[in-house]
């Protein structure tokens, strides 16, 4: 279906690459290199409707800033006919940053008549950083077929009749609940370290 009520998210790649090398010649045949670089990779990744304001729109006002406000609600609609909802859990906003640090590499190449042999060796680290839940809340609005459904008797609900889309487009609300994330902006963190070495002739 269409924005609002599709269950995407927005994708933005942005890598940083910075890299330095020195190389000299220590003798007419022994040549050696020296480099640092360094690697960011941030992926920032948002709702797909945060940008239009569909809350402030759809003129449901005093939800907490963030999602909750900002974004299309997550929405329940239990039925056979439809959907069986909107958005899901894999359209919250968080970010995701790499970095890739070579603080040393270092290579030398030797040549000997006909022949050359490089060696040498890397030290690199790695650090992965993400942050989850980043707006700080999140809007869930439940809708059920009972809220259109026809009375069997006196003031029984007939659970076989009413629509929960139907219930949704006349705005009428089962259960609502607003969630307010107490550790938002919270990172999660995985570091690791690499060493190569390397001999190679020819």
């Amino acid at each position: 279906m269409p924005l609002p009520y599709t269950s995407t998210r927005l994708v933005t790649e942005i890598p940083t690459v910075f890299q330095v090398k020195h190389v000299w010649s220590l003798t007419p045949n022994l040549i050696n290199q020296v480099s640092f670089g360094f690697n960011h990779f941030f992926v920032p990744i948002t709702n797909a409707t945060s940008a239009d304001k569909w809350f402030t729109k759809s003129g449901i006002h005093g939800l907490p800033a963030g999602d909750a406000s900002d974004a299309f609600s997550k929405q329940l609609l239990p039925g056979t006919t439809h959907s069986n909802g909107w958005r899901g859990t894999d359209a919250r906003d968080f970010e995701d940053n790499n970095y890739n640090f070579t603080p040393l590499q270092d290579s030398v190449l030797f040549v000997k008549g006909k022949h050359s042999f490089k060696f040498g060796g890397q030290y690199q680290r790695t650090y992965d950083k993400v942050k989850n839940d980043d707006t700080g809340s999140l809007f869930v609005a439940n809708f059920s077929n009972n809220q259109t459904a026809q009375f069997s008797s006196g003031s029984t609900l007939n659970a076989n009749t009413g629509n929960s889309y139907a219930s949704y487009l006349i705005g009428a609300v089962n259960t609502a609940t607003v969630l307010q994330d107490t550790v938002s902006g919270s990172y999660t963190y995985d570091r690791s370290a690499y060493y190569l070495f390397s001999l190679g002739s020819r």
